[in-house]
């Protein structure tokens, strides 16, 4: 597995691996809670981080501020810090909040792909759904939108 990170986006490969990644991929997604709104999102595409460093051993991605989906920005700082294993990628974050929202979840990594480089019928759908729940060929019995 290949990793890379440019541009504020992540983005990975490998032998046989050939995803296709949406227009806007997010790599990491913020949820605040100012009180009245509870599901406030953060996407990572519309972030403009301060620093990227990136060398053999993993990369960090600096955000001092970032900006909801509106367009307001929050006091919230966000290091996202990756350390390559071999062919695996740990993922960590460090979250400095100052603002008035709380922050309720961050999903990291979040993977938006159109497509995994296989075809439709060998894909694997993990949801969320109580403990969870396998879904293998998920196009064909899954209902989108």
């Amino acid at each position: 597995m290949k990793f890379s990170v440019s541009d504020n986006r992540l983005v990975f490969s490998g032998d046989g691996f050939e995803p296709k990644f949406t227009e806007n991929h997010d790599f990491w997604r913020l949820f605040l809670d100012d009180g009245d709104y509870k599901e406030i999102s953060v996407f990572s595409h519309m972030q403009t981080p301060v620093r990227i460093d990136e060398n053999e051993n993993g990369f960090e991605i600096k955000y001092e501020k970032i900006t909801d989906r509106h367009g307001k920005a929050y006091d919230i700082a966000l290091t996202v810090y990756g350390e390559y294993d071999g062919e695996l990628l740990n993922l960590t974050a460090k979250i400095e909040n100052k603002s008035e929202v709380t922050v309720n979840e961050i999903m990291l990594p979040y993977i938006s792909c159109l497509d995994l480089g296989c075809r439709p019928e060998e894909e694997i759908f993990y949801r969320p759904d109580g403990l969870g729940a396998k879904i293998k060929n998920p196009r064909a019995c899954v209902q989108w939108g």
